[in-house]
């Protein structure tokens, strides 16, 4: 059935797919859902003068492909005639960011333009997701949880009951990608469409306001392309990931929107609660839902200048374009890795193993090693388990066939006991990558 997405510029029409119990429902291309950036409290119009959108005979810029070295994140550029040099540059650093926050191997393709949006907005995104159910979507964070954020909000999910009752999670592409739920983008079809609004966003607010534009950027970008989206079953009949991290100051789950007045904030299961910055209250004391974004900050509490990426932001707001402690652990939960304390990055490229079935090849492809503080490597392990973290009898691991005795140099051994392949022994980057 057709169903109908409100967003800041009206209302959009979604595929509505029926999600039959953990089937995975594919995105349409043109099935996409809104997200918009709010400007702050205190913003204005810029000055009309300069260029304030793509006009006729404007060459529109090349479509490109931005990579960073130390992450597998990878995003597939589209320009629209909007977009000049300046712009341009902004996008990229801010995807250069957000590389350099998280190295999943994973790859997005955007669009960007400049266009004239509703004034209480400074950008917007519309995306792609899928639809699963909440098992569905709990069991692949579980089978993702590496870090500690990660494994804590796993545990405490597991014995959550499904909190939208059967409506589903919708989950945009570059998370469910991650997560194992969706495979690589295909042909041109766009993953996240972002636009700022040329309201705001003219010829010399994007030159004289590059952090600015960055923040926005990052906002739309971690919305549409990497998760951080929620709905409630209000914003749209499905659920949405940041729907499972809304707490109370108390650590009390609240899935009201805001209609029980009371505030709520970010926290991966309800022990710590990250007071300092509040998400927005979308629905009033009387139910009526506003047309705004659940996952984003309102500006109070640490956001009070509208200096986070993830609340409201604009030409002249002062945004670093930094993401803040709370905002990375956000995307953290979210499957998101970061880099390793310790300067090496790995970001593997993988395939699905299922117990007890045939061999195969885990990686792929080659992984992406990298290390800020050596040219070489002295050991590596490698452990195959089950989705608690715990080894399976009869899992096996080898590189290149073996596992035990010497490959390019490097000493390969196995236990059996922990399902631990280790590889020892000093060699390039290159070499390590290549076994692995």
């Amino acid at each position: 059935m057709l169903h109908r997405v409100p967003t800041p510029d009206g209302s959009l029409d979604i595929l509505d797919t029926e999600d039959a119990g953990d089937e995975v429902v594919s995105p349409q291309p043109d099935a996409s859902l809104g997200r918009g950036s709010p400007v702050p409290v205190a913003a204005t119009s810029t000055s009309s003068t300069g260029s304030s959108s793509g006009t006729a005979g404007t060459a529109t810029l090349a479509s490109e492909t931005i990579t960073r070295t130390g992450s597998g994140l990878v995003f597939n550029n589209t320009y629209g005639a909007g977009v000049t040099t300046n712009f341009r540059n902004e996008i990229v650093a801010a995807e250069n960011y957000l590389q350099s926050q998280f190295t999943n191997s994973c790859t997005i393709n955007c669009s960007f333009d400049l266009q004239s949006l509703n004034p209480a907005y400074s950008g917007e995104n519309s995306f792609n997701p899928i639809v699963v159910s909440y098992s569905t979507f709990v069991n692949a964070l579980a089978s993702h949880a590496i870090s500690p954020a990660q494994k804590a909000a796993v545990a405490s999910l597991q014995h959550l009951s499904d909190p939208s009752q059967g409506m589903g999670f919708m989950v945009p592409v570059g998370e469910a990608r991650i997560l194992g739920l969706a495979s690589g983008p295909s042909g041109g079809t766009i993953d996240d469409t972002v636009v700022l609004n040329s309201y705001y966003w003219n010829a010399n607010a994007l030159q004289n306001n590059p952090t600015d534009a960055e923040a926005v950027i990052e906002h739309e970008v971690s919305e549409g392309g990497m998760g951080r989206i929620g709905s409630l079953g209000i914003a749209d009949s499905y659920w949405a990931p940041m729907d499972l991290f809304r707490f109370t100051a108390s650590g009390q789950r609240d899935f009201t929107g805001g209609q029980d007045g009371q505030a709520t904030y970010f926290s991966v299961n309800g022990t710590s609660v990250s007071t300092g910055l509040q998400y927005h209250d979308s629905v009033n004391t009387s139910g009526q839902f506003d047309g705004e974004d659940f996952a984003d900050w309102d500006q109070v509490g640490q956001d009070a200048n509208a200096h986070d990426p993830f609340g409201p932001g604009g030409p002249g707001a002062g945004d670093p374009g930094t993401l803040s402690a709370t905002d990375l652990q956000i995307m953290n939960v979210l499957g998101w890795a970061q880099p390793s304390t310790d300067g090496i990055a790995v970001s593997p490229t993988k395939a699905d193993a299922l117990q007890g079935g045939a061999a195969l090849t885990l990686l792929t492809a080659t992984p992406v090693i990298s290390d800020s503080k050596s040219t070489t490597i002295a050991n590596a392990t490698v452990k195959v388990a089950n989705g608690s973290g715990s080894a399976v009898s009869g899992d096996k691991l080898f590189v290149a066939g073996v596992q035990s005795g010497i490959v390019s140099g490097v000493t390969v051994s196995w236990n059996a006991t922990t399902s631990t392949l280790t590889l020892s022994g000093s060699a390039s980057i290159a070499t390590y990558q290549s076994l692995l």
